[in-house]
Order: C-alpha cells, then structure tokens, then sequence
C-alpha cells in the first residue's frame, strides 16, 4: 500500500522508557505536527511515517501510544504491529538492531537493544541517502531531524522536475 510514496520507517515499542519516546516527539515535532501558524511541514499525500513496533503490542497500546503523542488515527502516521520474531527479522535486515540480550524475568521487552535511526524511502522503493551519504538518520536528535525534514524536501523537489524525454 507504500507503493508510489515517500515514507519514513521507524521502529519502536510502546513501553520503551527512553529511546523511543524521544524518537516519536523528535518526528512530531520535525515531520508531523503544524507550527503555531497552522503550517505542517509536509501534506498528507507528500510523506508518510509508518512506525512498527518490535513487541507484542496490541491495538489498544499502539492506540494509546498514539492519543499519548497526539497523533491523529486518521493521519498519514501509521502505526502497525505484528508476529514479533518476523517483526524483528525485518528490522535486523533493514540495518535497523534489535536485539533482546537483556531479558529480566519481569519484564522480557525492557532488554531491547534497537536502533534510534529511522529510515526514507521514496516513491520507487529506494531507500534514501542524506546529503552526508548515510543512509540513516537519527531521530535522537533535533539536529538528525532537522537534516532529514531538509532531505525530504530536496527530495521531493527533485520527483517534482520535469524530466525530459530521453529518445
């Protein structure tokens, strides 16, 4: 259902203590949310964020998740869920760690190792690089942020020319 848009692929679990509330306001913020003017810094069909989580979180966490932010059900944020050995397999093989070497006997997700990077991927499937040639940014910081908001909108400018019919 991506296919022929632009999107941001970011992993998480809902009861993540630090890294993945930090990531989620860091998007919000730099991707998601209107300034104090009402201007978002991307339409609806320019850019989708599809977060998945590593858990088992149900629909009423990702739900919860989403009414903690403020991110609207409706909105061009998806938050998805699924088996968590076939979630985990998919994030390892996009470069994105998850390991669960940290397990107590109380609560077995709070020994996530996991990437703080997020993902972009444009309209023809292929995963995007920054202007610094990595593939990845960091939504740990509002720097990381800012640089992949700017590499959207290059991005987008350039799917925006007019190319030339090559004979």
């Amino acid at each position: 259902t991506l296919e022929g848009q632009n999107y941001i692929l970011h992993f998480f679990f809902t009861s993540c203590p630090i890294v993945c509330p930090r990531n989620t306001t860091n998007i919000f913020n730099y991707i998601y949310v209107a300034d104090r003017y009402g201007n978002k810094p991307f339409e609806e069909d320019e850019i989708t964020i599809l977060s998945i989580s590593i858990d088992d979180d149900s629909l009423e966490d990702l739900n919860g998740y989403m009414d903690r932010f403020g991110i609207d059900p409706s909105s061009n944020w998806h938050f998805l869920t699924g088996d968590r050995t076939y979630v985990q397999q998919f994030a390892n093989n996009m470069s994105q760690l998850v390991e669960n070497n940290f397990k107590s006997e109380n609560e077995e997700h709070m020994g996530y190792s996991h990437s703080e990077y997020v993902l972009l991927i444009d309209k023809e499937g292929f995963f995007r690089r920054s202007v610094d040639d990595n593939i990845i940014w960091d939504a740990q910081t509002e720097n990381g942020m800012k640089i992949l908001k700017d590499d959207i909108q290059a991005l987008m400018f350039n799917q925006n020319i007019p190319r030339k019919n090559e004979d």
